[in-house]
């Protein structure tokens, strides 16, 4: 909704807030099992992770490539040829934190800005692992004091680096590695909470008020992120299908989103951006729908 109609959800791109601390969940919860019944491998880990992304990303890539290059003018197509670069090698975040801010990008960034997010995971995926596996090694004790303090050092980072490097903080790892930490950390107690309806309740109007009260102006990450980021660990904490919020999340039309998810993501900013692109302008209500059907397609088939 932010990208294709950021006055409507102008503070929607925190929803990337949200995905990082589902990942830090999902990823710690994976690696932790594995350690635990022996079977936990780096090569194995890198592999599911290579097969899951690499297949749809490289598709998106290529047709995306093939409908800049038509669209595209020659000094735009030179800036999205860059931009391609950085994407394919997981680094786009590195890129674009030195030049491209996510409000105002260069033209022929846009079809790809979307990728700094990929960056930001894949050299998590590459970095989290090792020092798992390190702390399980040494003492399985210190595997949740090394989460949160790393946590703590990346959110202090954030704090700091925010009004003096925006870019910097908006787009590396070690700003944003305190949100994929708060999920970690859920994953990683030693005991799983008891559903909690209130709790629950209370974490998706944490989630629902950051989207409101965060905006482009916002020092970001900074504080008014742990609103999304507190809430989805709430959630993921203690929400169940026998709580309300479970009920709410395991909707079917949501959960039917959340399969197509990945998809969704990697077709939606190309999409939308060349659409713009063509237009020479915002899209028209009838366009901006079309733009949004063809990418839930998209992602769909992919």
């Amino acid at each position: 909704i932010h990208h294709a109609a950021p006055a409507l959800l102008p503070g929607g791109f925190a929803g990337v807030d949200v995905f990082f601390v589902i990942s830090g969940y999902l990823i710690t919860g994976i690696v932790l099992r594995e350690l635990a019944e022996g079977r936990f491998t780096l090569r194995g880990f890198w592999e599911r992770r290579a097969r899951r992304i690499i297949p749809a990303l490289a598709a998106m890539l290529a047709a995306t490539s093939l409908a800049a290059w038509a669209i595209l003018t020659p000094e735009d197509f030179a800036e999205y040829a860059k931009a391609l670069i950085g994407a394919s090698l997981f680094a786009s975040n590195i890129r674009f934190a030195q030049r491209t801010g996510h409000f105002d990008g260069v033209e022929g960034s846009l079809p790809l800005l979307h990728t700094w997010t990929l960056g930001v995971e894949e050299q998590f995926y590459l970095i989290f692992p090792l020092m798992l596996l390190a702390a399980w090694r040494w003492k399985r004790a210190a595997v949740l004091p090394l989460i949160a303090a790393t946590g703590l050092a990346s959110f202090a980072l954030a704090l700091w680096l925010a009004p003096r490097q925006p870019l910097l903080a908006f787009y590396l790892l070690p700003t944003r590695m305190w949100e994929l930490m708060l999920g970690a950390a859920c994953a990683a107690l030693p005991f799983r909470p008891r559903p909690d309806g209130r709790l629950a309740a209370a974490g998706v109007a944490l989630i629902v008020a950051g989207f409101a009260v965060i905006g482009p102006a916002s020092l970001a990450p900074g504080l008014l992120f742990l609103l999304p980021t507190t809430g989805t660990a709430l959630v993921l904490l203690f929400a169940s299908p026998s709580v309300g919020a479970g009920t709410l999340l395991a909707w079917r039309p949501l959960t039917l989103l959340g399969l197509i998810s990945f998809g969704l993501y990697l077709w939606h900013q190309p999409v939308l951006a060349l659409a713009h692109y063509v237009h020479f302008g915002p899209l028209p209500a009838g366009a901006l729908i079309a733009a949004v059907a063809v990418s839930t397609g998209l992602a769909a088939l992919s």
